[in-house]
C-alpha cells in the first residue's frame, strides 16, 4: 500500500482523524488524500434487513465494534464499514454482511 504524503512537509507519518481526513504527525497539517491506491475499496452499508440484530452482530464480527457502536452504525445509513481495504477483504466483508441480510456496496477508495 502506498504511503500518504503530507502536502505541507512531505512526511509519510499521518494518522486518520476522520473520514477521509488525515493529520500529519510531523507538522499538524490536516489533509484528504487525493487518490487512494488502486485495488482498494470502501465497504459501505446501505441498508439493513428486517432483522437488524443480525446485521449488528455481523458488523461486530467484521469490524470488532462494541455493541453500542455497531448499533449506531446500523442506524445511521449509509455508513462506511471499512475503508481502503484490499478488494478481496472488501468482498469477504460484503459477503458476510449480505448473509446477515444487509445491502452493501463496494466503492473504489
Amino acid at each position: 500500500m502506498e504511503a500518504l504524503k503530507c502536502p505541507g512537509c512531505g512526511s509519510t507519518d499521518a494518522a486518520q482523524v476522520g473520514y477521509p481526513e488525515y493529520q500529519c504527525a510531523h507538522c499538524g497539517t490536516r489533509f484528504a488524500p487525493t487518490r487512494a491506491p488502486s485495488g482498494f475499496v470502501d465497504v459501505v452499508l446501505v441498508q439493513t434487513s428486517r432483522k437488524p440484530m443480525d446485521v449488528i452482530m455481523a458488523l461486530r464480527e467484521v469490524t470488532r465494534l462494541d455493541l453500542a457502536a455497531a448499533k449506531r452504525a446500523a442506524e445511521t445509513l449509509p455508513v462506511v464499514v471499512a475503508q481502503n481495504v484490499a478488494l478481496a477483504e472488501g468482498e469477504r466483508i460484503k459477503a458476510r454482511l449480505e448473509e446477515a441480510g444487509a445491502t452493501v456496496e463496494l466503492k473504489a477508495a
